[in-house]
């Protein structure tokens, strides 16, 4: 028996179903993007539905080349289904503020920023700044406009305290829950003290960053009490006032925190904490806890105060530009111009909501989408800004049929069915499944007498 998995023997109930679900091959699942229903729509692949959480599937056989392509224009998403409780466990609403503390992949960004709108915002943190491009390829595919970047030590995250409605902490772990899909951490020695250590210190700034009255979800992947209910354990202590709120799932089989590992007794509001158990739901291993900051606040160390100045405040918003190839073409209403625009006069030019709120005292990474794609002297739109506005186009877009949609991924010319008047520069690309991306619409007669246009799929989402 592996010596990791042997170590719960007694914490779990039936340990010989436990070791042998965290033996077996993790089922694929996926969420469809709530706003791209016609872009999913183009998959027929057989799945079934994730009964807790709206709009989840689980997949029954394998990827092919229709579920791809519905990947690809940002209709689905891949996440393990026990990570969804994370989100699901915050319960984000239209119009909040929250921080996503240790963001990377994106995969948790991407639902918060869906739960909270237009009118609210995510801020996406993470230390690395190589992870942090992953979490912007994640925005850019599924077209989240109201996402902040930062990347700062989440430990130490330079902002004014009491700021956000509501806090994510998916915390490094040593990952034991994931050992369906990466067997090797059962086989890698673990340093559990240091990872203690560090989400402790995770933990307690998300307390000092949450407003009074606000949440925060601690999360790990591991079976760990010690990255867990141990942790839970010395926050709480820390921070009096601070609670772990009783929650549960509809729908999915889990079970409390424990109180008590090794001699160690922990606090006993860590037994509201929910854990996943591999043979439970046929799922990964996962821990997740909602906390409830006192709405008086409680500061049992030197508090960190925002830089002197104005609080809070909108970016700079700019109508997009009225004279200049290729917005004008496009026949944007004004009222989406209003609301809608870009960081003007800069190599960073970004598409983002109106009502997007930056970070006090830090430098942003990135805000919203990217609106431009930068590589061309007629600063065409990206493909991103493309499928985030295409809803909203009047002008500047021409037909494809629904068969030469993959030829669009393949980045080959497409054939035209109906354009509009001004469809004879970069357009917007549409299908009966929606809008799909931009493309040179120089229309041109080839020898079967049709017009076509060069895609403009950019080849690291994958196409060719």
């Amino acid at each position: 028996m592996n010596s990791i998995l042997e170590r719960y023997t007694g914490l779990v109930d039936d340990h010989s179903a436990f070791t042998d679900a965290c033996s077996q091959p993790l089922p694929e699942t996926v969420w469809m993007h709530p706003l791209r229903e016609a872009a999913a729509a183009l998959s027929h692949l057989d799945r079934d539905a994730v009964s807790w959480r709206q709009h989840a599937w689980r997949l029954r056989a394998e990827r092919d080349e229709e579920f791809t392509r519905s990947w690809l224009l940002g209709g689905w998403h891949f996440q393990e289904e026990s990570a969804l409780l994370a989100a699901r466990l915050l319960d984000a609403a239209p119009g909040e503020y929250i921080l996503d503390l240790c963001a990377a992949p994106g995969n948790k960004t991407a639902e918060l920023a869906l739960s909270v709108g237009l009118t609210g915002t995510v801020v996406a943190n993470d230390i690395s700044r190589a992870r942090a491009g992953i979490i912007q390829t994640t925005v850019n595919r599924l077209g989240l406009v109201n996402v902040v970047m930062t990347i700062q030590d989440g430990t130490r995250w330079p902002g004014p305290s009491n700021a956000f409605d509501a806090v994510m902490v998916d915390a490094p772990c040593s990952c034991e829950g994931t050992c369906r899909k990466n067997p090797d951490v059962l086989v890698a020695q673990q340093n559990r003290e240091a990872h203690q250590a560090l989400q402790v210190r995770l933990l307690s700034e998300a307390v000092r960053l949450v407003r009074p009255g606000g949440r925060i979800c601690y999360a790990t992947c591991t079976f760990a009490p010690e990255e867990n209910e141990a942790v839970l354990d010395r926050v709480l202590r820390r921070h009096p006032g601070v609670t772990v709120e009783p929650a549960s799932i509809s729908g999915l089989r889990t079970d409390p925190g424990i109180t008590q590992w090794k001699g160690a007794t922990y606090h006993p509001d860590v037994r509201n904490a929910l854990r996943l158990w591999p043979h439970r739901n046929d799922t990964g291993g996962f821990f997740a806890a909602l906390l409830r900051k006192p709405d008086a606040p409680s500061r049992p160390h030197a508090d960190r105060t925002a830089p002197s100045g104005p609080g809070p405040a909108h970016p700079r918003i700019h109508g997009l530009p009225s004279g200049e190839s290729p917005w004008v073409h496009l026949g944007l209403p004004a009222s989406v111009s209003e609301s809608l625009g870009c960081l003007a006069g800069s190599k960073y030019d970004r598409l983002v909501n109106a009502a997007i709120r930056l970070p006090v005292g830090i430098e942003p990474s990135a805000v919203g989408l990217p609106g431009r794609n930068l590589k061309y002297g007629d600063r065409r739109l990206s493909t991103a800004a493309v499928q985030f506005l295409a809803p909203h186009v009047t002008d500047g877009w021409v037909d494809i049929p629904e068969s030469a949609i993959q030829w669009f991924l393949d980045r080959k010319d497409v054939p035209v069915t109906r354009a509009s008047a001004s469809a004879d520069q970069l357009a917007v690309l549409v299908a009966r499944s929606g809008p799909i991306g931009l493309g040179l619409a120089e229309p041109f007669r080839n020898e079967e007498q049709t017009d076509r246009v060069r895609s403009r799929f950019p080849k690291i989402w994958g196409g060719r």
